[in-house]
Parts: C-alpha cells; structure tokens; sequence
C-alpha cells in the first residue's frame, strides 16, 4: 500500500500517518492532509508518528503549518527521531505510547566529516555551506524545544549532543520527565488504525460492488 493509498483510508478518520522517512513525498502528503482537514472542520487532527526522522527543513516547514491550524492537533508517538519529534514539538497534545522512545541530535557537520575535504577547495566550501545551514537549524532546534520543555537551550544543547551516535533514545518515562512528550498513552486510550494491508474483499462483497 502508497502513502497516498494509506491516506485516502485514514484521512475521513482525521488520523494521519506519519510512517518513515520525512523525505518530500511524506512531507507532501503529510502538508496536504493537514491542511483539507482543517479546511473542512475544526474537530480535532491526530497525527500518529512511527518515524526514524528525515528532511530538518521539512519538519520546520509542517510545524509552521500546525501553527496556523484551527483545529486541535493531537501527536501520538511509537517513534518520533530527529526531524519526527521536532514536528510532534508543534503539536498542541504530545503523546507517546508505552513502549515508545523519541531521540534529538543536533544537526551540524562532524569536523572530521570536514576534515575529509581539506585538499579539495570545491568540496570543502561546500561542506562549509552545509554546516553553516545545519548550525542555522540546530540554534531552531535549541530555540524549540527549549521553549516546549521549559528547559534551558544549554541543556538541550546536551541533549543533542548525547544523541549524537545516534543510538541513544529517550525512553517513554525519561521523554516525560524531559517534558518531550506531555503524556504516556492511558491504557484505556483507543485510536483509529488503518489496515496494514488492504483486506482482499470477500465473493459476497466483490459480487455486491458489481
């Protein structure tokens, strides 16, 4: 099943996935859906996010449209990385299920990635310029989740700085105690879910549609 496919299913639901790499076919179909759901009503948008992270531009892109929705956005997260959990930041409710875990890292250049190009001037003004936009998004970072946490940039600047590797999540408790999230899923809690696969329909149906 497509995206898009998946979206036409949840979309009458006003529950849209957020599955995967934020790269310019999600965030398209992501910024589409946001957008005619708020267009038709202001009931409440959930978004529900199982996402390794992606594009750091695209993300900043979907929580500026969040900020000018009508409608109340609700983010539930079984994985929100890098740029997913920037984007559950512009969500008014941010929840993460039990066995969830987010993980922030900043988004500058290593030196020793720029180290690599020293004897290529073309290539090594170009990383430069990378890194110079990649430190622009990190101070949007600190800036962001300082102001959803209460936490110091400085902190956060740690907080990134230890997720680094890449393999350090933040677990459902500590993600809370970090005010990543503002709640635990309640055990009680009940969500629309699209069918992973589309179920194949059965002779009475199929002789039904004809």
């Amino acid at each position: 099943m497509t995206r898009q496919e998946l979206l036409d299913k949840v979309t009458p639901k006003r529950t849209i996935p957020f599955f995967g790499t934020l790269d310019n076919d999600l965030y398209v179909v992501v910024r589409n859906a946001i957008m005619a759901m708020d267009a038709e009503t202001t009931a409440p948008i959930t978004i529900v996010f199982d996402s390794l992270g992606g594009g750091a531009f695209m993300s900043f892109q979907v929580g500026d449209i969040l900020r000018m929705t009508k409608s109340e956005v609700i983010g539930i997260a079984l994985q929100a990385n890098s740029a997913a959990l920037t984007v559950l930041q512009y969500c008014d409710r941010r929840i993460l299920v039990p066995s969830g875990s987010v993980l922030i890292h900043s988004a500058q250049a290593r030196s020793e990635d720029l180290a690599g190009y020293k004897h290529d001037e073309y290539w090594r003004s170009r990383m430069e310029l990378i890194d110079a936009n990649l430190t622009h998004y990190d101070r949007k970072l600190q800036k962001l989740f300082s102001e959803r946490t209460g936490a110091s940039q400085e902190r956060i600047l740690e907080l990134m700085k230890r997720g680094d590797n890449l393999s350090w999540p933040i677990f459902a408790e500590e993600a809370l105690e970090l005010k990543f999230v503002d709640s635990i899923l309640p055990a009680d809690y009940k969500l629309f879910f699209p069918p992973a696969f589309p179920k194949p329909a059965t002779p009475a149906e199929e002789k039904k549609e004809l």
